[in-house]
């Protein structure tokens, strides 16, 4: 056959296939594979078989074949993706009360792209079905010219093609759904001029997920559409390659069918590039830009409020993909009919004896026909097919696998980046971080301890003296309770209590047995004494809500009695609290017996009012929410020289989430960045219930047990030296709060704080007037500086003197009777 002769004619193929009779074809065919069908108006034939289609259409509100079909697609496109969007992030608020994040910081950042890509969408719909119709858009017209096979499979795809949106749209509806139920139930909805009565959030929730429904079909419709006309493509290049293998074999009648389907395939590129090139920048630039701004905000990523942010991403790069992915088919059907063009020209023009052996080359079985045409029309052919191979393009660049790839990657990265950092934000690094960082000395804080060194025994010594019944007694009674002070064991009691005559007023008791050294307070420290009586009164609830919150970060709410005595001085517990406080909450403590046998204090009644640290609080009270990745204060010494790969690992580690210490922390790794983090904020907590901010370090370190902590965990007051300040001074080492001090004042500082600079400041004085020899009582006539010991005592045994116990005589002053007497009242 001349391929000239056929160029001008339009040619019909009606290829059939041997497994498939005519007879079992006309009982199932549809109306377009009916073999009236190129006689029937197209019109008809394209409303009776595209019914079902237009239904759906219509429950879409994309059914433009009216005007009042396209007056009611414009509202409900004005109405849900425009109108909804806007009123839903200007009306929906997150109510003061909650301490969750700002629902809104995200969950606004897909609204500006699903609306552009339903605009996008639905310009396109309206484009094509004013211009082109639904019959000649879905190529419907040239139907006539496939084969039988043809028209059944896509007969097929039209039934099935708005399945594929379901596929895409029904698990991420689900998704969005649970999304906002469980926003709705959490923001309020305040619309001007809408009475209290009405229920705006229910109306709001349905019209929210109404407008997701249609801006995220709109998009899938025509990412569907396009697929439709792909997948025609693809069953017409699978009945191209049936001509080449014996069916058809004459050069010119595979020229033309070939020049039909390029035709209809840059009809395509032209009808939808303008689609898939605005939906590509859109997604991308979109993307780009949420991955920035979900990098640059440090607050708190979750389902509740970056949950549409997760849905629109999954469900955009699926539809886009789902276009590319049936454009790149195209592309590779065409790249193999060359291949399988040049197989047939070989085979054409071999000897007709090794034809049969050669015929298995091909992917088909059935012999090949003698090929009629010149051996230069069929050179011609193959040329013709190596240089227009491509399939669907756009502005000359195929849409082929290797495009696809390289979209499928860039896209799916900034997905899959998003995800990380909203669905799987901060999870557990595997190790600890190695960084050390050196202890800088704080002349301001290591001034705080020192300033302190003997206030605690003062007081604890005024205590046990005024609770005495005439507020007086002798040193060896006093000597008895010596190891409650903390003194060192080379310093004699007697000694300590004649350092500060203000506070105490020495005064000698003659008795059988010789001289013994009694001491009372003096009317200065009474008055301040009861002063800080009234206070604790005062503030017994603080007290008690204090002792609360440190039974509530124990494990079982329990603390062993012993540790609690460590820590009654720093929290301002009364001396004898176990028995003047604790007694009077019988329905929030209880004495009870631990497992080693030791009495321990356990919390009757956790109160979620006082579960929040302190940490916690400062955040809400600032920004009336509760971040997840809180940072702690941070304050260096001045001097303190931090690397940059320190400062950066520091950074890193503020981000991390915070865990609050009143929450059950079984399921941290204890060997990441996230459980340290975690015990920083529990000793963090802890120093904050103390009244001074501090306390010493063997305090914390007895609490390891109680706290369910693990080894070593003291590292994180050296680790963390911008939070805690270890102080060396007083032979001890002292765990400072930085961020309570300003240098060395405390920035928010309880009234026993005041009592207690009272007290060292009235110690002070006595010091420094001692030192002046102000201080000086008349001993027979002589005056001698607080019982000295004499310069030359001999060997007399008779005038023996010792500082704990006085001077020893064997002479009886007194008699049995007077002793007891002295004894009983001897002030």
């Amino acid at each position: 056959m001349d391929p000239s002769s056929n160029a001008g004619e339009p040619t019909n193929i009606n290829m059939e296939f041997p497994e498939q009779p005519k007879e079992s074809c006309a009982i199932t065919v549809p109306l377009i594979l009916h073999p009236s069908f190129s006689q029937v108006p197209s019109k008809s034939c394209t409303y009776e078989e595209l019914h079902r289609f237009r239904i759906s259409l219509k429950w879409c509100a994309l059914d433009h074949s009216s005007w009042i079909g396209k007056f009611v697609s414009y509202f409900v496109f004005v109405i849900l993706t425009v109108v909804v969007p806007l009123v839903s992030s200007v009306a929906v608020r997150v109510p003061d009360t909650h301490t969750a994040e700002d629902p809104i910081a995200f969950n606004k950042l897909v609204q500006l792209p699903e609306s552009g890509l339903a605009a996008i969408g639905f310009f396109t719909l309206s484009c094509f079905f004013g211009r082109y119709g639904l019959c000649q858009l879905l190529f419907l017209d040239g139907l006539r010219d496939d084969s039988l096979y043809v028209r059944h499979e896509y007969a097929r795809e039209l039934k099935k093609a708005f399945k594929h949106v379901t596929f895409i749209l029904l698990p991420s509806f689900f998704v969005e759904l649970t999304h906002k139920v469980m926003f709705f139930s959490i923001v309020t909805v305040s619309v001007p001029h809408i009475p209290d009565g009405v229920p705006s959030n229910s109306i709001m929730f349905i019209a929210v997920l109404a407008s997701w429904v249609y801006r995220t079909g709109v998009f899938l419709v025509v990412c569907v559409l396009f697929r439709l006309t792909c997948e025609l493509q693809i069953l017409r290049f699978e009945g191209f390659k049936k001509m080449f293998e014996g069916y058809v074999s004459e050069s010119g009648v595979i020229f033309q069918e070939h020049i039909r389907i390029r035709k209809q395939l840059s009809v395509t590129s032209h009808r939808y590039r303008v689609f898939i090139i605005m939906s590509w920048v859109t997604i991308t630039v979109s993307k780009l830009g949420a991955l920035l701004l979900v990098l640059a905000s440090k607050s708190k990523k979750n389902f509740f409020n970056s949950g549409d942010l997760v849905v629109c991403s999954a469900v955009e790069l699926s539809g886009f993909f789902f276009c590319l992915l049936g454009a790149a088919r195209i592309t590779h059907r065409t790249q193999k009919v060359v291949s399988i063009a040049s197989r047939w020209h070989m085979l054409a023009t071999s000897s007709p004896l090794e034809d049969s052996t050669c015929a298995a080359g091909l992917e088909s079985t059935e012999p090949l026909s003698h090929d009629a045409s010149p051996f230069h029309t069929r050179q011609a052919l193959v040329s013709y097919l190596q240089h227009n191979n491509g399939g669907i393009t756009l502005f000359g660049f195929a849409l082929d696998r290797r495009l696809l790839y390289t979209l499928f990657v860039f896209e799916s990265s900034l997905v899959l980046w998003i995800l990380s950092q909203v669905a799987f934000a901060y999870q557990q690094k595997a190790n600890l971080v190695n960084i050390k960082l050196k202890w800088v000395k704080d002349r301001a804080l290591d001034l705080v301890v020192s300033r302190e060194k003997d206030v605690r025994a003062v007081s604890l010594l005024v205590s046990i003296i005024y609770s005495e019944p005439q507020q007086c007694l002798p040193i060896d009674h006093l000597s008895r309770r010596r190891h409650q002070l903390g003194l060192p064991e080379d310093l004699k009691l007697s000694t300590f209590i004649r350092k500060y005559p203000t506070v105490f007023h020495k005064f000698p008791v003659i008795t059988r047995g010789g001289t013994t050294p009694w001491f009372q307070l003096t009317d200065e420290v009474l008055n301040l004494h009861k002063e800080e009586l009234d206070i604790l009164q005062k503030n017994k609830m603080d007290l008690v809500e204090r002792l609360q919150k440190l039974l509530m970060l124990a494990r079982d709410v329990t603390l062993p009695l012993q540790t609690l005595q460590q820590l009654k001085w720093d929290m301002g517990l009364p001396n004898d609290y176990e028995h003047s406080l604790i007694p009077h909450y019988p329905k929030v403590f209880k004495f009870t017996r631990l497992r080693d046998d030791r009495v321990g204090l356990k919390l009757l009644h956790w109160d979620d009012r006082l579960a929040i640290s302190q940490l916690q609080q400062k955040e809400v009270d600032s920004k009336g929410y509760e971040a997840q990745s809180l940072a702690f204060p941070i304050g260096f010494t001045r001097g303190f020289g931090l690397k940059r790969k320190c400062m950066k690992w520091l950074e890193e580690w503020q981000n991390l989430p915070y865990t609050s210490p009143y929450a059950d922390a079984s399921h941290l790794d204890s060997r990441t960045d996230v459980s340290e983090k975690r015990i920083v904020g529990v000793f963090h907590e802890l120093l904050n219930l103390t009244i001074r901010k501090k306390t010493d370090r063997k305090n914390l370190s007895n609490l390891r047990r109680p706290l369910d902590l693990p080894q070593k965990f003291t590292k994180v007051f050296a680790r963390h030296p911008g939070i805690f300040y270890i102080s060396q001074k007083c032979a001890t080492q002292t765990v400072i709060l930085r961020d309570a001090y300003d240098r060395r004042e405390l920035i928010s500082k309880h009234p026993l704080v005041e009592i207690r600079e009272k007290y060292f400041n009235m110690m002070k004085t006595g010091m420094l007037n001692r030192k002046r020899g102000l201080y000086r009582t008349e001993i027979s006539g002589e005056y001698k500086e607080d019982y000295r010991i004499p310069e030359n005592p001999g060997n007399n045994t008779s005038d023996r003197f010792d500082e704990d116990t006085g001077w020893i005589s064997d002479c009886n002053l007194l008699s049995d009777d007077d002793l007891i007497a002295a004894l009983r009242d001897p002030c």
